[in-house]
């Protein structure tokens, strides 16, 4: 669920089921008034074992959805393609750095449309022989208008990658 006045996540929720790994993921989020992001997370696991853990952020803190309504709010008006997006994602009752990499315009066809869009990609930092890397996680397609619709991601798993289209 997303506050969609100030765009920022209030709860979440997944059921996730990959293989014989399945469990539920939850967070709650509430906001000081410094601005100051306070989540809630819970991790059930298949075997009954439950990870808790509250966090307080004073930069943003999304989750999986609620990253992309922060995608498509974006003012990109002097963004360059390239620049890094830094903010926080809740994950598994931990909040993790991550980044969106803003990837410049890009026209899309889909069933026989064109659709300008800006293309957001979001990648995880970590660290290989000393460096910086980034491992691509989930690239958005949105439209360059008003409306800001998604219309492609493209997603990736740790069993594979799904497409989802308009």
């Amino acid at each position: 669920y997303l506050d969609a006045e100030n765009v920022r996540p209030v709860y979440f929720r997944k059921h996730c089921f990959e293989g014989d790994d399945r469990y539920e993921e939850f967070a709650r989020f509430s906001y000081g008034q410094d601005g100051t992001c306070n989540a809630r997370m819970r991790k059930n696991y298949k075997s009954g074992r439950v990870k808790e853990r509250t966090e307080s952020s004073k930069v943003a803190v999304y989750d999986m959805v609620s990253v992309m309504g922060y995608a498509k709010s974006m003012n990109t008006s002097g963004l360059k393609e390239g620049k890094h997006i830094d903010f926080r994602l809740v994950d598994a009752a931990e909040i993790l750095d991550e980044c969106l990499i803003y990837q410049g315009k890009e026209t899309v066809k889909l069933s026989g449309k064109k659709y300008n869009c800006l293309v957001f990609q979001l990648v995880e930092p970590y660290m290989e022989k000393g460096k910086t890397k980034f491992k691509d996680i989930l690239t958005i397609y949105v439209t360059d208008d008003n409306a800001r619709k998604i219309v492609q991601m493209d997603i990736k798993f740790k069993v594979g990658s799904a497409k989802a289209k308009l």
